[in-house]
């Protein structure tokens, strides 16, 4: 189902979410909603960056919070930036649960094995725009495009 924004609160214990970094893009990447029980408190873990040029060393990740040597942020964080922030740091494109996102595991995380007409989909117009990008890069026919993304 398409959405204009994705709620934190929408999100379920076990989902996996497309959530992108707006401050430090290295960040971005599939994230996981989980409750754990030696910190009282519920986190989203980065499961998958997406960044072509994500490394552990990066100075974008130096002020990461770190739990167990992985990456997260806590939900509460992400629902306080929702409501009251400023400037959205987080931008939440998808959410997926069930068996669609062991699925999307499986093919390791491929953004075209997305079902979004899936009852266990939510995505924003944010995603559809994303994937348009996304599909349009592996263009062949379109050497304009891929010169100017390789200039970046």
């Amino acid at each position: 189902m398409e959405h204009n924004f994705i709620s934190e609160r929408r999100i379920y214990q076990g989902d996996l979410i497309l959530m992108i970094h707006k401050e430090h893009p290295t960040k971005s990447g599939w994230w996981r909603k989980i409750r754990d029980r030696e910190l009282k408190d519920i986190y989203y873990i980065l499961e998958k960056p997406i960044h072509k040029e994500y490394d552990l060393a990066s100075e974008d990740l130096k002020e990461t919070h770190q739990e167990n040597n992985c990456f997260v942020v806590k939900a509460n964080t992400i629902s306080y930036e929702q409501k009251y922030g400023d400037i959205e740091k987080y931008d939440i494109l998808l959410s997926i649960r069930g068996t669609d996102a062991v699925n999307l595991v499986i093919k390791n995380y491929d953004f075209n094995c997305v079902d979004i007409n899936s009852n266990n989909v939510d995505c924003t117009k944010g995603f559809i725009e994303f994937l348009e990008y996304y599909n349009k890069r592996y263009n062949k026919n379109n050497i304009l495009k891929q010169v100017a993304n390789n200039c970046i």
